[in-house]
């Protein structure tokens, strides 16, 4: 400061420079919002001032001082912009009720030590702080007018530095994420291109598959009526075929007669001449025939006369066991557009269900995985399971106490069945088997091994000598239980036959396959006797009323149908939903059926009103079986969820 001129007071006096620091006055400027320096025109009356000459070397040129005034201006600018900000930001705080904020300024001897520490200079610092305690303690550092404050400058300065740093660091940061999301982007851009190309040569592979569907379906529906006229021929050929085989049967039971009237005779040595030459005659006008029934003698177990063995190696080789005799049909037969079908006249119905109030009664855990199979015994209250887990289980009921258990199947049972006189029961297993388990003796006595693959389900004849069983292997094969031999096998399905059932008080099957048919057979030759079409999807199973006149049958679609079998035609269709259907039964009066359904549900249906009746549910899982009491107090349901459930009024 020795370089400017000074103002001198009227007294005299040279007025000493003042002692206010820097950035107070800046402050107190900016606090007036006057300009930083004021300007007085002075008389030239040397009475008034007197002038002290300094020197010129500190002076500063005419153009500098040009630019000083300029620098000044501006900074009065900024200071007043920065009030007015900081005017509205205490504003708007006030306003919003928040608390005010004061900036403490920093001490000038700390802003020293920490420059001297910055620049790691030791000697400067303590010579620094030696000379400010001395003063300190003589009493002449008094902070009177803020001398020993930092001027707002150096801190602005060193805020505006760290800023300055931390900014570049984060522009350095951005052009790093900038660089990685270029590259994603150009690495996006390319997947985009691929799968645009690849969509366009999707679009032109099934544009060119609806063509050739087009032309496909064109195609086929020129051989539409020929299919249709064959599939004509081929009914019409059946239906021949059925009643040839028919009288075949008939012809065959008029010689067996004759034989045995011939064996009598000559046992008694009364042959006459007529009865040799009725016989021979017979036997000639059945040489043609004999060709076909040499397989049929073939399933009954016993040798063929056609392979040249005589009649005393057969009947050594013949084993111990005898074949049961056919069973002979209990119903009268009736006409029906030139075919032979049963009707009823002697099965009985028995009391009706009160399907309406059923209700939930027990459930019972007994088995480690699916129930597939449930079936009641027919003269005690006991409850046959059979189970994923390779087991079956009988049940007393309705208390649900486990009687007896069976294990010896090598994979999962599919079906349970009791014979007729209560004192045996019957199993099928995936692993293509069928089972006769004795209760008295406590054990397996026997297994049929003729199926190729898994079976399905069973069913005993009512008289209890013969069982029928279902098996994957497109077949259906009838076992004689007292010569334990194959007697016949059902071929023409083209799919698994997934049931088999008996029609009551008759020798003719009901089978149910995946190939969409329900078709009925005579077991003693072995024929088809009608087919059932319909089905949109597998049939899963079929069943008959306690008359055997109304078939029901279920498949993979939900759907349920009704089959006369005198009428040989569709009576009524019932639609579960959209769930399989995977069995079905009636209870003893034949007007209640019960259906179990792939939703956890079972669904009552009454026939004869053609109405919805009620939807049990309860079960977790698919429901797999039903079967209603014989006594019709009760249904009892079989689930996937390992559990059977006790259904009463």
């Amino acid at each position: 400061m020795s370089g400017f001129p000074r103002c001198v007071a009227r007294s005299g006096e040279v007025s000493p420079p003042s002692a206010q620091p820097p950035g107070e006055r800046h402050m107190a400027m900016a606090d007036e919002v006057e300009p930083l320096v004021d300007v007085e025109e002075l008389s030239e009356d040397e009475d008034v001032f007197e002038v002290e000459e300094l020197d010129e070397e500190g002076l500063p040129a005419e153009g500098e001082e040009d630019e000083e005034e300029d620098d000044i201006n501006d900074l009065n600018k900024l200071i007043a912009q920065a009030k007015e900000t900081k005017e509205a930001e205490e504003e708007a705080g006030r306003a919003r009720g928040l608390p005010e904020a004061s900036e403490r300024p920093a001490v000038v001897d700390d802003f020293i030590r920490n420059f001297l520490m910055k620049f790691n200079m030791k000697e400067t610092l303590e010579a620094f702080q030696s000379e400010w305690y001395e003063l300190q303690e003589a009493g002449k550092l008094a902070d009177s007018e803020g001398a020993l404050v930092v001027p707002d400058v150096y801190v602005t300065q060193q805020t505006m530095a760290d800023e300055i740093r931390s900014l570049k660091t984060e522009l350095s940061q951005t052009r790093a994420i900038a660089a990685k999301a270029k590259s994603g982007w150009d690495k996006f851009r390319k997947e985009r291109d691929f799968h645009r190309m690849h969509h366009r040569r999707v679009v032109q592979e099934k544009n060119k598959l609806i063509t050739d569907l087009r032309r496909l379906k064109k195609h086929y529906d020129q051989y539409e009526p020929t299919l249709h006229e064959l599939k004509t021929r081929y009914e019409s050929v059946m239906k021949e075929k059925m009643l040839l085989r028919l009288e075949r049967d008939r012809l065959l039971g008029k010689v067996d007669t004759l034989q045995r009237q011939t064996t009598k005779k000559s046992e008694a040595g009364e042959v006459g001449a007529g009865a040799t030459t009725a016989t021979g005659a017979a036997e000639t006008s059945l040489q043609q025939p004999s060709t076909s029934t040499a397989p049929q003698a073939r399933l009954k177990g016993g040798p063929s006369q056609t392979e040249g063995v005589s009649t005393e190696e057969s009947r050594k080789r013949r084993p111990q066991l005898q074949d049961t005799p056919w069973p002979a049909d209990e119903r009268q037969r009736r006409g029906v557009g030139g075919m032979q079908v049963t009707v009823t006249s002697t099965a009985t119905t028995g009391p009706a269900v009160d399907a309406a109030r059923l209700k939930l009664h027990r459930t019972f855990k007994g088995h480690m995985a699916a129930i597939a199979a449930v079936a009641f015994h027919p003269k005690m209250p006991l409850v046959a399971t059979a189970s994923d887990d390779r087991t079956w289980k009988t049940w007393s009921m309705p208390g649900g106490e486990l009687v007896m258990s069976g294990e010896g199947h090598r994979d999962w049972l599919s079906g349970v069945v009791f014979h007729p006189r209560g004192s045996r029961l019957i199993s099928t297993s995936g692993d293509g088997t069928a089972k006769v388990w004795d209760f008295v003796k406590e054990r397996c006595v026997h297994t049929f091994k003729d199926h190729s693959s898994a079976v399905w389900g069973c069913d005993v004849h009512c008289g209890g000598d013969f069982l029928v069983t279902a098996g994957m292997d497109h077949t259906a094969r009838v076992f004689d239980l007292n010569s334990h031999r194959c007697r016949q096998t059902l071929r023409g399905h083209v799919d698994a036959v997934n049931s088999a059932k008996f029609q009551p008080q008759s020798a003719i099957i009901c089978t149910a396959s995946g190939d969409k048919t329900v078709s009925l057979w005579d077991m003693r030759s072995g024929l088809c006797v009608q087919t059932f079409y319909g089905h949109s999807n597998a049939c899963n199973h079929a069943t008959l009323n306690s008359q055997g006149a109304v078939v029901a049958s279920s498949d993979a679609d939900g759907i349920v149908k009704l089959w006369d079998v005198r009428k040989i035609a569709e009576i009524l269709q019932i639609d579960t939903g959209r769930y399989p259907a995977n069995a079905a039964a009636y209870d003893p009066s034949g007007n209640t059926l019960a259906i179990a359904s792939g939703d956890a549900s079972i669904k009552l249906f009454d026939v004869e009103q053609q109405a919805f009746v009620s939807n049990l549910e309860g079960h977790e899982d698919a429901v797999q079986d039903v079967v209603f009491d014989p006594r019709g107090s009760m249904l009892v349901s079989a689930s996937s969820d390992a559990s059977f459930r006790v259904w009463q009024p």
